[in-house]
């Protein structure tokens, strides 16, 4: 791809917009342009956490691998534009969760030192770079909260949700969503048994707040579907901000 070319794919990304052309330059210099399979892990847990992530096409989930005390959580879902790898980077620690690409994906993967000394000197970066982590740890302490105590119910509620708002597509009767998704994935995305995702998907077609249609699911009010949580349902499906509130108007 040409410098050009890349120089447009930056500045579609809403952190790096109003960059200016000195810094967008250097970060194409230090960045690795990497695209990624559909369940082709884009970053895994337990590696050196190294590089802040540009998700600038596709989109990808984050989750806490299976280990002996914890079954598979599904942390969120990310859909470009979107950042991720910074806070474990800032620690100098190892990723403490893995990332894989749901669709066809590319991501230009930036040395976290170098990366911070470019946002250090790009006040409008910096500020985004922010309000994009700020958000993300706010999805991050509901999904947490949800991960310790709601229900197995709550649990395939909140990812049929994320999917819907992440891969939703309006049909007649509701939002369709338009992605593989199956009680097997359903049942290690949530760390549930595949007995309970079934018990639970009974119980919402039962109550007409799931659809099945072929091999997709239909959720005819997404409202409805969260009001039904015990617990309050966090919108996992995450992109960052076209443009942080606080400076609308």
């Amino acid at each position: 791809m040409s410098q050009a070319a890349l120089i447009g794919l930056v500045r579609r990304h809403p952190i790096w917009r109003h960059a200016s052309d000195a810094a967008v330059r250097r970060l194409i210099a230090v960045a690795h342009d990497r695209t990624f399979r559909a369940g082709e892990h884009i970053l895994s847990a337990g590696q050196d956490a190294q590089a802040l992530h540009l998700l600038v096409d596709g989109a990808a989930r984050v989750f806490y691998p299976e280990s002996k005390r914890r079954a598979e959580t599904t942390v969120k879902l990310f859909g470009a534009p979107a950042a991720f790898g910074d806070a474990e980077s800032i620690l100098q620690a190892k990723w403490a969760e893995c990332v894989e690409a749901l669709t066809p994906a590319r991501v230009l993967i930036v040395p976290a030192r170098a990366y911070f000394r470019l946002i250090a000197s790009e006040p409008s970066v910096c500020f985004r770079q922010y309000w994009d982590v700020a958000r993300r740890f706010g999805v991050a302490i509901q999904t947490e909260r949800a991960a310790n105590f709601a229900s197995s119910n709550d649990r395939v509620i909140a990812v049929l949700v994320a999917y819907a708002n992440r891969f939703g597509r309006a049909v007649d009767g509701g939002v369709l969503i338009d992605h593989p998704l199956t009680q097997d994935t359903l049942a290690q995305q949530t760390g549930a048994k595949r007995r309970t995702v079934v018990r639970t998907l009974t119980e919402l077609y039962k109550k007409k707040l799931l659809v099945r249609q072929g091999r997709q699911y239909v959720v005819p009010s997404v409202e409805r579907l969260v009001g039904f949580a015990l617990l309050p349902v966090a919108d996992m499906a995450f992109v960052s901000a076209d443009e942080p509130w606080a400076l609308e108007g």
